[in-house]
Formats: structure tokens, C-alpha cells, sequence
């Protein structure tokens, strides 16, 4: 994490520092800061070292870093959500990126979507159930699964009964934070518990919508759901990173729907969008990622355009 990243985790994560104020002591241009948080622009490195200097008397550390956990919604299923949280950790980590993925859905379809067809001897549900370690299984170079399986289906009424049953994965996922810069979290298609344990330990979420009419409608639940968990201080640093389009092509209804939310959640839609395309579908038949099984497809291309623009958030 370079020194601009952090200093943007910093002031989200201390979002009652002025940020203009921090810039005038530091002799820099308020408005050009403001940018430099947004991610509109690079901070010219001759600022950084009296940035620095004021920041650590608010309690900055320079070089302490902080994994960016990221929940993947949507509580209708078939929207590509499974398929984006593959693709995104495989190219965040293309980017450089140190990432772990975590399977909450009881499915197991991203467990499955990284080539884990085989039982495997520990999985999510023996943290959740028995607060063990989380296991980790290598699936390529900097690119890491927190597997499932179907058993997770039952878990969710022991769960139900557990006072602490809302904050495992938190809890888990606590002792990690410091080994990766991303750790994004496959949920399941609904607003339950497990989804809950997800929002509860992330600091962002990504929505995934899919251009059809009947994909759209329980958007506002899903933002006042987010919304209540903030004002209630389950989690009051949790953040809408955006909605993806996935699915997208040339028909008046995908443009319609793109057009309409675009209006609506303003800044909240990504500008990155992916098309519909056969390879994405193929590569998770094969079990592996878009980028190793079509590196030049539409597909490929759409999701580094959305990696890219998942860094700069």
C-alpha cells in the first residue's frame, strides 16, 4: 500500500478530520487536496513530506497497513455476483494486490468457481460454528479462498441462537487484516444472517445489478438496509463503494436501466460496466478466472477496467 493509499484510508476511516484544514497546515491547495482524497488526482511528492509530519500529530502512521474488506450483494441470485468476486480478486492481484476471497454462500459457488471441486477438510462453516481459524487455500500467486460447502445452509439457524452469531466473521476475519490488501466476501442471494455477518465485517460494499427490469427492484431495500446497519452502529464505517451493471448490451432496456440508476444513485454507479460475454460464462464452468481463460476477451477487459476502478476508490 503506497503512501497516497493510505493516507486516503486514513481520512476515510477518520471522517471527522477536516481534510481542508489538514491542507492549510500543510501549505497545501485545499480544493486540489480534496481531489487527491476523491482519487481524481496524484499528490505532487514535494507535499509529502510536510503532509506527513501534520498527519501524524492526528495519529496517522506511516506504513501501517489494513486490509480494504469488501462485501459482493445482492439478495437475487444468477446477477453475476459470484462471478464478480472471482474476477475482481484475480485482478486486483494482477495489480498487485495481495487479496483473499471468503465464500459465505452456502452454495459454495466461488469455492467452486476457483477450481475447489474436491471435499475439502475445512471450510467457512467451522469458523462460523466452532470459532476456529479461518482456512485458507492458495489459488494463485497473492490470490487466496476462505472456502464453503452446502452444510453452511444449516448453520444459519445455530447461528440465529448465538448472541455473538451476527459478529464471527468479524471476529475472524480481525486477525487477518494486516496479511492482505483486499479481502472481498461472496454473499448469498437474501438479507440473512450471513449476509449480515459479511456487512458487519466490511468496511464497503459493491452491489451487483444485472440490466433487467425484475434485477433492479429491491435495490432501495438493499441501500436501506446498509443505511439502518450505519445508523444503528452495527457498523457505522460501512460504505456504499457503488452499484456494477453486469450483463449489459445494446438493447433500449439495458440503456434504460443504466440511464435511470445512473440518475438516481448519481456517484454511487461505477463507471466500469461488464458486457455480456460467453467467456465469463466459460471460465466459470472450467472453474478458473476470465484472465487466465480468455485474456483477451470483452470480459477480461471489462473487469480489469472495474479492478482499476475499485483501486482508486
Amino acid at each position: 500500500m503506497t503512501n497516497s493509499d493510505q493516507i486516503r484510508l486514513f481520512f476515510k476511516k477518520n471522517k471527522a478530520i477536516s481534510a481542508s484544514a489538514i491542507a492549510d497546515e500543510a501549505g497545501i491547495n485545499p480544493s486540489a487536496f480534496r481531489n487527491f482524497l476523491a482519487g481524481d488526482r496524484n499528490l505532487p511528492e514535494k507535499h509529502l513530506p510536510a503532509l506527513l509530519t501534520t498527519l501524524k500529530k492526528y495519529g496517522f502512521k506511516e506504513g501501517e497497513t489494513e486490509s480494504r474488506l469488501i462485501a459482493v450483494l445482492n439478495h437475487k441470485g444468477g446477477v453475476g455476483k459470484t462471478t464478480t468476486t472471482m474476477n475482481l480478486g484475480k485482478g486486483l492481484s494482477l495489480l498487485g494486490k495481495k487479496v483473499l476471497l471468503v465464500d459465505i454462500d452456502p452454495q459454495a459457488n466461488l469455492t467452486q468457481h476457483c477450481g475447489v471441486a474436491h471435499q475439502v477438510e475445512k471450510t467457512i462453516v467451522d469458523t462460523l460454528l466452532n470459532d476456529e481459524v479461518l482456512p485458507i487455500l492458495e489459488i494463485d500467486t497473492n490470490f487466496h479462498l476462505v472456502p464453503s460447502e452446502l452444510a453452511l445452509a444449516t448453520a444459519e439457524s445455530q447461528l440465529m441462537s448465538d448472541v455473538n452469531g451476527w459478529f464471527k466473521l468479524k471476529n475472524a476475519l480481525k486477525f487477518l487484516k494486516s496479511n492482505y490488501d483486499y479481502i472481498l466476501i461472496d454473499c448469498p442471494p437474501s438479507l440473512g444472517i450471513l449476509t449480515n455477518n459479511a456487512v458487519l465485517a466490511s468496511n464497503d460494499v459493491i452491489v451487483v445489478v444485472e440490466t433487467e427490469y425484475l434485477a433492479i427492484s429491491g435495490l432501495g431495500t438493499i441501500t436501506k438496509h446498509i443505511d439502518g446497519i450505519r445508523r444503528n452502529s452495527l457498523n457505522e464505517n460501512i460504505n456504499l463503494m457503488g452499484l456494477l451493471f453486469t450483463k449489459t448490451n445494446n438493447t433500449v432496456v439495458s440503456k434504460e436501466i443504466v440511464k435511470e440508476l445512473s440518475t438516481v444513485y448519481k456517484n454511487k454507479v461505477f463507471k466500469s460496466s461488464i458486457r455480456r460475454n460467453i467467456s465469463i460464462v466459460e471460465s466459470a464452468g472450467n472453474g478458473t478466472d476470465i484472465f487466465s481463460y480468455a485474456g483477451g476477451s470483452h470480459g477480461a477487459e471489462d473487469y480489469m477496467n472495474f479492478s482499476k476502478e475499485v483501486l482508486e476508490k
